[in-house]
């Protein structure tokens, strides 16, 4: 005999017994569902500022990307004088440990229609770039040297190399 079989309009509900705590149980562990699947655990961020050089003199603008094995990218942008401080979607920082590192760093030439890169382009990937940092505490002067050494001469544009 099914469950509702014994509901009487004219009589007590007899199902709200049975219905209710299950309702209420089923609602409840869809809102902890929820909760667990919906929100991510936050891993704590340290503060990471640092200099870029290449071939000893600071890289004038640019790029830096951090990728730890485990949590957010972190990611700044290279000012004037070589300065960077790291960020991610959740707030300022880096997670701790030691993080391939990638830059890229170019600039517009003939009144913007090419692309000069001011790094070796192996830099760019995080491969091939051979970089790293470690972040174990605040790291308030991470220094990334760089050198000139495979740099193209090679300016780029929307349709591929412009010259040599």
């Amino acid at each position: 005999m099914h469950r509702y079989a014994h509901f009487q309009p004219d009589g007590p509900p007899s199902w709200r017994p049975t219905l209710i705590p299950r309702t209420t149980a089923t609602i409840a562990i869809g809102l902890c569902l929820a909760a667990l699947l919906g929100c991510e655990a936050r891993i704590p961020l340290v503060p990471v500022t640092g200099t870029v050089t290449i071939d000893g003199e600071p890289l004038p603008m640019g790029s830096i990307m951090v990728a730890p094995a485990s949590g957010p990218v972190a990611y700044g942008t290279i000012d004037r004088e070589g300065r960077f401080t790291l960020q991610t979607r959740d707030g300022e920082g880096c997670v701790v440990g030691t993080h391939p590192v990638s830059i890229t760093a170019s600039e517009m030439v003939q009144g913007g229609a090419a692309i000069r890169r001011l790094v070796p382009e192996r830099y760019s990937d995080f491969a091939s770039s051979e970089l790293s940092i470690e972040v174990t505490d605040p790291t308030p002067e991470v220094r990334i040297e760089l050198t000139s050494e495979g740099l193209s001469e090679r300016l780029l544009s929307n349709e591929g190399d412009l010259q040599f």
